[in-house]
């Protein structure tokens, strides 16, 4: 993932997270075609928010003036798990 994305080597970390959170909501032949989300909770994990990680994406940046851009380009790295809101670079 990090090197298709092209970002930088430092945010191996954020790719590591997104990585683990793809692996415990896809099946696994363990715990006989379930997944450890739905193990662990007992429902199907939602699979709707899901992104390709590193995807390009605008940002709403509120600096500037009137006539001033009001976004910026930015790249998807994952989920902040503490406030459920997207992180990106």
């Amino acid at each position: 993932m990090l090197h298709d994305s092209q970002l930088p080597q430092f945010l191996w970390g954020e790719a590591l997270n997104y990585a683990v959170y793809v692996n415990n909501r896809t099946w696994t032949q363990s715990l006989k075609d379930s997944t450890p989300f739905k193990t662990l909770t007992g429902s199907k994990p939602d699979l709707s928010n899901m992104h390709p990680w590193g995807a390009k994406v605008w940002v709403h940046d509120t600096g500037g003036t009137k006539l001033d851009g009001r976004a910026k380009l930015g790249q998807w790295v994952g989920f902040d798990e503490e406030s459920a809101a997207h992180r990106v670079y």
